[in-house]
């Protein structure tokens, strides 16, 4: 047992958890956190927040439970068919490479 009194595997689980945690706070910028109780007492707040582009975690007994973040806009299918067709035509094929040569080799 370490110092905490956890075991050797939910070590691995707080390390998991403490990583995921520094990599939302470094990725995206440090987010305040409310508990469950006051985030319900709070929601319409929390959603105000969201909106104007702020992220809140919400825990449950100390944990982080979910995030709020503000809605993405809607993106069109046609939208994203036009970036598919952009990116198409900008890849350029390598000449003397078949797509069965690719398969038989296992990378495709």
């Amino acid at each position: 047992m370490s110092r905490t009194g956890a075991t050797f595997d939910s070590n691995i689980d707080i390390n998991l958890e403490y990583q995921s945690r520094l990599f939302h706070y470094f990725e995206r910028g440090a987010m305040r956190t409310v508990g469950l109780f006051e985030a319900k007492q709070k929601l319409s707040e929390i959603v105000e927040r969201a909106t104007a582009g702020e992220r809140i975690g919400i825990t449950r007994r100390g944990k982080l439970a979910a995030i709020v973040v503000p809605a993405r806009p809607e993106t069109s299918l046609k939208a994203i068919f036009d970036d598919i067709e952009r990116i198409r035509k900008r890849a350029k094929r390598t000449k003397g490479v078949r797509v069965k040569d690719l398969i038989e080799a296992g990378r495709i």
